[in-house]
């Protein structure tokens, strides 16, 4: 398990004017009736991504072009290879299809679902500190120690899971709030990464290269956040090599919440269902939980 290298505008007030603004530097031309409205300039760097529809076209052409290209490659087809990554990058290429993976999952707060299975582990309070063991010592659950549950969160969009790790208790000593005595919320010790960071509290770190927490196995993750990013590897020997790094990464009994998109299982001309819980079995996953909405697949995986 360990054969992986490890360590490293100004605001404008407006006022009531007798004439609009534009005719105390532009007189109107005698005898127009009727003002031609311009037209916006062409942008520079096209919009963001709003549309739902659209961002489903994205994500399905991406598919098949990505489809046909790994089967050019595999062929051995250099020109059809060349023209099919050349329409990839046409189409905005594999940030155009990321983009469009996040708006179409937007609707669905992954960072609320990873909580709520947490919380009903009671993972949110921290890990037994002889849970990792088995549990048992004949103590009570009040007298046992806790420690911080440790989650890292591999191509982190947004610091939903690392604001609820940092959320404090108000406590207040004769009406005023008292700082020293505020507590976390929860005991969750958080590492979110992206290969490009969109935030500050967000490491920018690849995961391919990103060192073990702890030479012990033991030691390592409690949880892997996995969210929307297999899918964006450009091969299949990319794709096997995360989810091999996902299951090293965890501690044993550690848990992996592992995302993609529906289309990936169902559209697919080498990889269904079967084949892909086949997969997960050969890494060394126990699938604990899936569910499923009309547009994403979500796991709960146990090393």
């Amino acid at each position: 398990e360990d054969l992986l290298p490890g360590q490293d505008h100004s605001i404008i007030k407006k006022h009531s004017l007798k004439h609009p603004p534009h005719t105390f530097i532009f007189p109107p031309a005698k005898n127009m009736t009727k003002r031609r409205r311009q037209k916006n300039p062409k942008a520079l760097v096209p919009p963001p991504l709003k549309s739902r529809r659209r961002a489903r076209q994205i994500t399905s052409q991406f598919h098949e072009l990505t489809r046909d290209l790994d089967e050019a490659v595999k062929n051995g087809n250099d020109e059809r290879a060349r023209a099919l990554s050349q329409r990839i990058e046409a189409m905005g290429g594999r940030k155009a299809y990321q983009d469009a993976s996040v708006l179409s999952t937007r609707h669905f707060s992954t960072s609320r679902w990873v909580l709520g299975r947490l919380g009903r582990w009671g993972w949110l309070d921290g890990i037994l500190c002889d849970e990792d063991d088995g549990g048992g010592g004949g103590t009570t659950k009040r007298r046992q120690r806790r420690r911080m549950t440790a989650v890292l969160e591999v191509g982190a969009i947004n610091t939903e899971l690392l604001d609820a790790a940092s959320r404090r208790r108000r406590t207040t000593t004769n009406g005023t709030e008292d700082d020293d005595n505020n507590d976390y919320v929860h005991k969750l010790k958080v590492d979110a990464i992206d290969l490009r960071s969109t935030h500050p509290k967000i490491l920018e770190r690849d995961f391919f290269t990103l060192p073990f927490r702890h030479a012990d196995t033991n030691c390592r993750y409690d949880v892997v956040v996995c969210s929307m990013v297999i899918n964006c590897l450009p091969t299949a020997e990319d794709r096997g090599g995360m989810l091999v790094r996902l299951w090293v990464h965890l501690r044993p009994g550690g848990a992996c919440f592992l995302m993609l998109p529906k289309l990936c299982l169902v559209q697919s001309q080498f990889v269904t269902r079967g084949v892909w819980r086949e997969i997960l079995a050969d890494v060394g996953f126990e699938i604990e939980e899936v569910k499923e909405t009309p547009k994403v697949v979500f796991y709960v995986l146990r090393r």
